[in-house]
């Protein structure tokens, strides 16, 4: 990964702008996406917090995308084009 900082803000962006503590975006989103995404996106926040690997960071980034996928249709345009720039981030 050429750029760990740029990813890890990335991925902070992503965490942040779902899990705010108003829960206002992740509220506006199915009850299925919901479900789907709330675990991937903690174990995420959870491995920035903790300051882990850039590799363990990506793992959760990976289940996240996972996670994503299985609801691809029900997902606004620009969270999944947020998840895929994530991805392919950190894949450099």
């Amino acid at each position: 990964m050429r750029d760990e900082a740029a990813y890890r803000r990335a991925v902070l962006q992503l965490v942040d702008t779902v899990l705010t503590d108003d829960s206002v975006y992740l509220d506006s989103l199915s009850d299925r996406v919901q479900v789907e995404l709330t675990t991937p996106l903690c174990m995420a926040a959870q491995a920035l917090e903790e300051g882990r690997s850039a590799v363990e960071l990506a793992e959760a980034v990976d289940l996240v995308h996972a996670a994503a996928a299985v609801v691809r249709s029900e997902l606004p345009d620009e969270l999944w084009v947020l998840i895929e720039s994530i991805r392919f981030l950190g894949r450099r």
